[in-house]
């Protein structure tokens, strides 16, 4: 029998330490530094993406955890992988999570930070080089069997958190940056860049850590509301629906696949249904209350919360330039509303009518026909008559909006005027 042939050396910037026992952790040197997993994995095949990675663009050493699909490595052991690195500046070590934590508890940066009792830099995913030659980080979606670019790129899990992104990309061109992650979306509303995506957070209201906290994953992209259900409510006007859907339009394309709206645990049904009007994403409720409470609302509005700033350890790239779509709107001839600017109310009806569109558009079948609209069993229209207004009369302004993108979105009413249709 011949030789078993020697696996091929690779240039890594880290050597794998001595002393660690491989039946408890698998770890390997990789051109991002280290690579560490479960034991007794199938070894990776010629194209793995960690086989790819680079390391981190700071000159730090790469601690790539876990593999998609696998179990997540012993804490433990990874913690006392960290501890035998040689590196002189343990902030100089990015710990990159490759796959999905479980939803059950602490991420793994979250946990390795409460046992090493230091701050842990952690990158949300691969740094592979793109089609257009630079490097970028990417997560791999192990359900979708692709590849995107989250907006946090990397954040700081200090123990017993939150932890707080410090490289990231703005979620959309052409909002205001406010520094610390945190974009002006309308008037006080802001969103932040989170781990898990983005957050709508209030200028006056402190920011509940617990939505800091919900891990990065992967296969989704959250838009968290951090806010109660009763302040939630009353500000949930038709001008913070609309900014909510031209928001989730501008998301860049992988990141809209991947939506998820999370919503208080204690949201009302109706306005849970007038958030998915606004932005037709799959909706999830918070397991627990909200912790967010109004009591800093005399904040001058558009200040940040206290503690929260702009981050000086890692600068803020710059966002690519995508195509995205542009800023024409177009109405329905649906009318729901008056032009007295008062919310119309969610009906059973209305409800019923929506969910059954929803589950329509699921199943790939064409919506259902509401009732008196083109498709019922109503009998025709009789002959027109001369009973034609010669003046302009005022008509209920339309409530929805369509993107060019085939989105539904609230709009603010406003009075619109028709008059006599033209002569033939």
């Amino acid at each position: 029998m011949g030789r078993r042939p020697a696996r091929p050396v690779v240039r890594s910037p880290a050597g794998v330490p001595r002393g660690l026992d491989p039946a408890v952790l698998d770890v390997v040197p990789v051109p991002a530094g280290l690579w560490a997993r479960a034991p007794g994995m199938v070894p990776p095949a010629p194209d793995e993406p960690a086989l790819h990675a680079l390391p981190p663009r700071s000159g730090g050493i790469g601690v790539i955890v876990g593999a998609p699909g696998e179990p997540v490595p012993d804490v433990t052991a990874v913690a006392e992988l960290l501890r035998a690195m040689p590196a002189a500046d343990p902030d100089g070590i990015h710990v990159v999570r490759y796959g999905a934590d479980p939803a059950d508890g602490p991420c793994l940066p979250q946990r390795l930070a409460d046992r090493l009792d230091r701050p842990v830099l952690a990158q949300h995913g691969l740094l592979l080089t793109g089609a257009d030659g630079w490097p970028r980080v990417t997560a791999i979606d192990l359900g979708r069997g692709g590849w995107w670019h989250p907006l946090a790129e990397q954040s700081v899990y200090p123990p017993a958190g939150p932890p707080r992104a410090v490289r990231w990309r703005a979620p959309a061109p052409r909002l205001t940056d406010l520094g610390g992650g945190y974009y002006r979306l309308l008037d006080d509303w802001l969103v932040q860049v989170v781990p898990a995506g983005i957050a709508l957070r209030h200028a006056g209201w402190p920011a509940d850590p617990d939505v800091d906290a919900v891990p990065h994953d992967p296969g989704r992209f959250d838009l968290l509301l951090d806010a109660p259900a009763a302040g939630l409510a009353a500000g949930l006007t038709d001008g913070l629906l609309t900014a909510l859907g031209r928001l989730a339009d501008a998301l860049p394309g992988p990141a809209r696949l991947r939506l998820r709206v999370v919503l208080p645990a204690d949201l009302a049904e109706g306005q849970a249904l007038r958030l998915r009007w606004a932005v037709p994403a799959p909706q999830q409720a918070r397991s627990g209350a909200s912790t967010t409470t109004p009591a800093d609302s005399a904040r001058p509005a558009g200040e940040l919360p206290a503690g929260e700033g702009p981050v000086g350890e890692l600068p803020v790239e710059e966002e690519p330039v995508e195509d995205r779509p542009e800023d024409e709107w177009w109405m329905t001839s649906a009318v729901v509303g008056g032009d007295s600017g008062v919310t119309p109310e969610v009906t059973p009806e209305v409800a019923a009518e929506v969910a059954a569109e929803v589950a329509a558009e699921a199943e790939g079948r064409p919506p259902p026909a509401a009732s008196g609209a083109p498709g019922t069993a109503e009998a025709p229209p009789g002959p027109p008559t001369d009973d034609v207004p010669t003046g302009p009369i005022p008509v209920p302004a339309t409530l929805l909006a369509v993107t060019r993108e085939g989105r539904m979105q609230l709009v603010r009413p406003s009075p619109v005027v028709v008059g006599r249709p033209p002569e033939r």
